[in-house]
């Protein structure tokens, strides 16, 4: 049975650059490199005054494809208020992302923020969307935001949780 640590300590938060209680800009830049064996991803997801819902997610790659090299994309799902739907898979062989900062590029598609605004822009064929975020609280992540599996000593792949734009 596998066993599961979450990293908490402060050899934990000095192993992982870490300040306890803060977050810092770089933290909301990608942290994986993209490759085989690791997936990342950016997502949004908002109810609008008029009482349409809207969620974007941007993509390293499908989360079946853990194993698999790159393969990114980008996915928006807006349900207006009518009952209406918008759906659209963006893929790009087009991709960048900083390790600095949250600067998310696919294709024509970026994702771009400091904790306390973004700038989100999606456009296929048929639409462009465009969106601005402002945080109305601080940044917030779980201790690390690290839970790992398997012994202690080791820090094996695990999960990385924090909430950037409460």
């Amino acid at each position: 049975m596998s066993k599961f640590f979450f990293a908490d300590s402060l050899v934990d938060y000095e192993h992982l650059n870490l300040k306890r209680g803060t977050v810092e800009i770089w933290e909301d830049g990608m942290r994986t490199s993209g490759g085989e064996g690791t997936y990342e991803w950016w997502y949004f997801d908002a109810h609008l005054d008029d009482g349409s819902k809207v969620v974007i997610v941007f993509y390293t790659k499908a989360m079946t494809e853990v194993n698999k090299p790159l393969k990114a994309y980008a996915t928006i799902n807006i349900d207006f208020k009518d009952g209406s739907k918008l759906e659209r898979y963006l893929p790009s062989d087009k991709f960048y992302s900083s390790k600095d900062e949250c600067d998310v590029r696919i294709g024509k598609c970026s994702f771009k923020g400091d904790l306390n605004f973004y700038n989100i822009h999606l456009e296929g064929d048929d639409f462009v969307f465009d969106a601005k975020i402002s945080s109305v609280s601080e940044s917030w992540r779980p201790e690390t935001g690290h839970l790992y599996f398997g012994k202690k000593e080791i820090y094996s792949p695990g999960l990385y949780l924090f909430q950037k734009v409460p």
